[in-house]
């Protein structure tokens, strides 16, 4: 007879399966469109450029942590899309309220980008909270991975 386990063995047990599944995972077949003869692009926006101005649509999912983003590049798709109020699920498990401020925010998704190997869409807006978003927008250039894209909404930015 197979003896009772409890929540806790079930979790590592689980979590190890899953890695294990991680790791063999392949690409969906059909869910990206395959890749035509290009040379590859040198660096993460000259890549991001290029599938922006490619012929085929540009499809995005959404990652909220380095595990979906991991997921995201293992079944094929070419770019992600990080939202603002992932960071605030995350952290604090609230709703998008502006309660994090944009340097969280992009301390949040770079830790996400420096996990992946695709180019990454990050919406870092805090609905204007942080009136100096300008200068946390300079600082990030120099300290966020190079697959990070930023999109700004915040008021004044235009």
């Amino acid at each position: 007879m197979a003896r009772k386990t409890n929540r806790r063995e079930f979790v590592q047990v689980a979590g190890l399966a899953a890695s294990g599944l991680m790791a063999t995972a392949r690409p969906l077949a059909g869910a990206v469109p395959e890749p035509q003869a290009r040379p590859a692009p040198r660096t993460m926006g000259a890549r991001f450029r290029a599938l922006l101005n490619g012929p085929e649509p540009l499809v995005c999912p959404g990652a909220y942590d380095v595990l979906t983003a991991r997921l995201i590049q293992i079944h094929g798709f070419k770019s992600m899309f990080i939202g603002s109020s992932a960071v605030n699920q995350a952290l604090l498990a609230l709703p998008d309220q502006a309660v994090v401020t944009v340097s969280e925010i992009i301390n949040y998704d770079s830790i996400i980008a420096s996990n992946v190997d695709i180019p990454v869409l990050a919406d870092v807006d805090d609905f204007g909270a942080t009136p100096l978003a300008r200068p946390s927008m300079t600082g990030c250039r120099s300290t966020a991975p190079p697959p990070i894209r930023f999109r700004v909404s915040t008021p004044g930015l235009g």
